[in-house]
């Protein structure tokens, strides 16, 4: 349903625009293989006794906390601006958060996209500072942070699209689709 006097500006469906979703998860694959070159390059003095097979398994926990704790943020952020009912999905390709029946404004929306990132990647950064010196702590900790751009890749898209649209803007997203609506050209008159 449209918003009253407003219209519909552009629909992203990563449910069927496979060629942008296929987009969006290379640069997502980039991001992280990017952010662990960086993070090597960073890489403390340490015993390599601390790296080991249970720290791989460590790893992969931790990636899926992760995913949890970064859609929970998304979740918590709608909620601030909305009461509507929140759809929460995942399958093997992503997971999502999205309200089908509310609105939001751009600035809104801005801070609900960016607010994982933002605030995990935060804690992640100084978790790596304090454990600096602890080489096993620390390649967890790299392998959390390039989870936490590269997830949020998709985020970081539909925040770009924010920055081209003109003029007072909603969205409406329910997890896998975002549309952008404009005033109509009958309300701005």
């Amino acid at each position: 349903m449209t918003p009253i006097g407003y219209e519909l500006y552009q629909r992203v469906n990563l449910k069927t625009n496979q060629t942008l979703f296929n987009l969006l998860s290379f640069l997502g694959s980039l991001i992280f293989v990017l952010t662990i070159g960086l993070g090597l390059m960073l890489v403390p003095q340490g015993d390599l006794n601390s790296i080991n097979f249970l720290l791989l398994i460590y790893i992969f926990i931790g990636l899926g906390l992760y995913v949890l704790f970064h859609e929970a943020i998304h979740v918590w952020m709608m909620k601030v601006f909305s009461k509507e009912k929140i759809t929460v999905g995942f399958n093997w390709r992503h997971a999502f958060a999205g309200m089908k029946d509310a609105y939001f404004t751009r600035s809104q929306y801005a801070l609900i996209a960016l607010a994982p990132s933002i605030i995990l990647g935060a804690c992640v950064a100084l978790a790596m500072m304090i454990f600096y010196d602890n080489l096993g702590i620390y390649a967890f900790l790299l392998f959390i942070l390039a989870q936490n751009f590269a997830g949020s890749t998709g985020d970081y898209y539909v925040v770009y699209l924010l920055t081209q649209i003109q003029g007072p803007l909603l969205v409406q997203d329910d997890g896998l689709i975002m549309s952008y609506y404009i005033l109509s050209n009958k309300t701005a008159k």
